[in-house]
C-alpha cells in the first residue's frame, strides 16, 4: 500500500529571533509552537506516518512529552546544522522500510497554520505530479536589488511567487537527489525544490496554491501574531462553546 509521509523540520536556531529558548519550543496556549503544524498533519486522513527532526538537546524532553499525544509521530531525531541536512536525516530514516511506493512531504514547523486543504492540494497533485511545492502570491511588488541596496529593477509580480511548504516528492527521487547534493557546492539552495532540480532537472514541478496564513514565523512580529491569532481562534471557541451549552441548558428548562 501507499504510504504518505511526512518529515516535519524543527531543528532552526531561531537566530534572527535573539530569544534564548528557540521559537519552535516556545509554549503557546499550553502547546510548543511545532505542535500546531504537527496536529493538523497528525488530523489529515492521508498522513501515513511523522518523523520530527529537531535540536539534538531537545530530542529526550520531546520525545517524553510528544510520542505520547501523536500517534502518526513515529520517531523524533536530531538535525544538523543546515536545513538540507536535518531533510536528508529525516530521508534516512524512512529510507530503511520506505521507497518506491512512498511519497514524502516535508514541511517547516514555523509554518504553525499550515491548512488540512493545503495538505490535501499537495497530495492530490503528487498522483499525477512527481513534485509539488505550496506557493502564494506576493501582496507587495517584489524588487530586485543589487550590492549596496540599490534597486536593480521591479519585477512583475504576476510571475513571481513567495514559495511555502509543505513540497512533496516520490520518496526514491528525493532520496536519490539528496545523496546527490550531498556531493556537490552548497550555494545557493534554499529548499527541496531546488535540490530535486539537480537530480531530475527535466521532471515538472507542479504549484499548488498556498495561504498568507502559512507564512514562516522568522522575525518577533510574526511570532506575536501568532499568539494573537491563537488567542482570538480561542477565545471565539470559548464562546461558541458557552452559546452552544446555554442554548442546550435552556431547551433543558
Amino acid at each position: 500500500m501507499e504510504k504518505h509521509l511526512l518529515i516535519l523540520l524543527a531543528s532552526g536556531r531561531s537566530s534572527r529571533m535573539e530569544m534564548e529558548i528557540p521559537k519552535q519550543y516556545q509554549k503557546i496556549k499550553g502547546k510548543y509552537l511545532l505542535e500546531y503544524s504537527l496536529q493538523t498533519f497528525q488530523s489529515h486522513e492521508k498522513i501515513d506516518e511523522i518523523v520530527l527532526v529537531t535540536l539534538e538537546n531537545y530530542v529526550d524532553l520531546l520525545k517524553k512529552e510528544l510520542m505520547p499525544l501523536y500517534s502518526k509521530l513515529k520517531a523524533i531525531i536530531p538535525g544538523q546544522n543546515e536545513r538540507y541536512g536535518s531533510v536528508y536525516e529525516g530521508i534516512q530514516y524512512f529510507a530503511s522500510r520506505y521507497d518506491k511506493k512512498a511519497k514524502v512531504l516535508i514541511h517547516d514547523s514555523a509554518r504553525a497554520l499550515v491548512s488540512h486543504s493545503i495538505i490535501s492540494e499537495a497530495v492530490k497533485a503528487l498522483e499525477t505530479f512527481p513534485a509539488v511545492t505550496v506557493a502564494s502570491a506576493f501582496e507587495d511588488t517584489p524588487l530586485e536589488m543589487k550590492e549596496g541596496d540599490i534597486l536593480e529593477k521591479t519585477l512583475d509580480r504576476n510571475r513571481y511567487l513567495a514559495c511555502q511548504t509543505p513540497q512533496g516528492f516520490l520518496f526514491h527521487q528525493i532520496k536519490e537527489a539528496h545523496e546527490l547534493f550531498k556531493k556537490m557546492p552548497k550555494e545557493g539552495v534554499s529548499d527541496d525544490t531546488s535540490i530535486y532540480r539537480l537530480a531530475f532537472p527535466k521532471e515538472k514541478i507542479v504549484i499548488v496554491k498556498g495561504s498568507p496564513l502559512n507564512f514562516k514565523i522568522t522575525y518577533p512580529h510574526q511570532l506575536s501574531f501568532f499568539k494573537n491569532f491563537i488567542q482570538e481562534t480561542h477565545e471565539k471557541t470559548v464562546d461558541s462553546e458557552k452559546k452552544v451549552f446555554h442554548n442546550n441548558d435552556n431547551k433543558r428548562s
